[in-house]
């Protein structure tokens, strides 16, 4: 996994800060470029009771851009410390269109923005637009939650969600190459869940099917680190372990056991045909990013 260029989409919020710190962690791991990025969305109502004039409202976004140059060249000082590589850059659109138009131009490997855990109704940088952002791109992006930890951004412990039925378009191998970088270990995780009425399976068969999917979760992950490390790439030190959990939401399910385990990062892919995978890409997919305890790291 190489990252030349890295996008830092700010705007300013708890969250974005934290997004910089994660930034300014993994910028020097390899090797990269950042560029800061604000885009500023200027907004003219349609109707309103009361007189608004378009210079008043382009007076005030020239008042906040004033504000994010600033901002930026004390933010320049913190990656000039590190011996980053650092621009920034202001454009005026849409919030979406801004991050996935300069992420483009910019050829970045990673965009870095924060998110929210509250909801998908957001008009802000973060929320609902991370969403988009993540469903609109190719670039890998990670979406960073501050929860208003005092400690530096660091990831020692990695969570791969993976589907056994189509265990191909999980993020394992990604996950693996980001682990030898970081020193981290991997936990593989399948969700065994049942969408109809629970009740009616009898427990020795959820037994059966849970026995089964850990030994082909365990299979499929003993191929990958073999593969990896067969490779030339991999790190033979590297720790990974596998474990199925028993729910009815993956997203619920994965959620607690980030928090219950300390997980520090999770990565999966957003794109898939059938069962898990497929719902990876719709609404589960966004359950997940935006109630993990931890920073979710997502690919194509």
């Amino acid at each position: 996994m190489e990252i030349t260029n890295i996008l830092l989409a700010t705007d300013g919020s708890d969250e974005s800060e934290k997004a910089l710190d994660y930034t300014l962690y993994l910028a020097p791991v390899f090797g990269s470029r950042v560029l800061a990025l604000y885009v500023s969305e200027i907004h003219f109502p349609m109707t309103s009771l009361f007189p608004v004039y378009e210079d008043a409202i382009v007076e005030i976004a020239e008042k906040t851009e004033k504000r994010f140059e600033e901002s930026f060249t004390v933010m320049s000082e913190r990656f000039k410390e590190k011996g980053i590589p650092f621009s920034s850059k202001i454009v005026r659109d849409g919030a979406v269109e801004g991050i996935i138009k300069t992420a483009g131009e910019e050829d970045a490997g990673l965009i870095v923005m924060g998110k929210r855990g509250q909801g998908f109704i957001e008009s802000s940088l973060i929320g609902s637009n991370t969403a988009k952002v993540i469903a609109n791109t190719d670039v890998p992006v990670l979406a960073v939650r501050s929860k208003g930890e005092v400690h530096s951004a660091h990831v020692k412990t990695l969570l791969v969600p993976v589907d056994i039925s189509e265990p191909s378009v999980s993020a394992l191998p990604e996950a693996l190459s980001l682990a030898g970088r970081l020193g981290a270990e991997v936990i593989a995780v399948y969700v065994f869940w049942l969408n109809g009425n629970v009740y009616d399976v009898p427990p020795n068969l959820v037994d059966e099917l849970i026995k089964s999917s850990q030994d082909k979760l365990a299979q499929w992950v003993e191929t990958e680190k073999n593969a990896y490390i067969n490779s030339g790439a991999g790190e033979t030190e590297i720790k990974i372990t596998s474990e199925v959990l028993h729910g009815i939401s993956p997203a619920a399910s994965l959620r607690d056991y980030a928090a219950d385990n300390s997980v520090d990062l999770m990565v999966l892919k957003t794109h898939g045909r059938k069962g898990f995978s497929k719902l990876l890409y719709g609404s589960e997919t966004k359950r997940i990013i935006m109630h993990s305890p931890c920073p979710v790291l997502t690919l194509k």
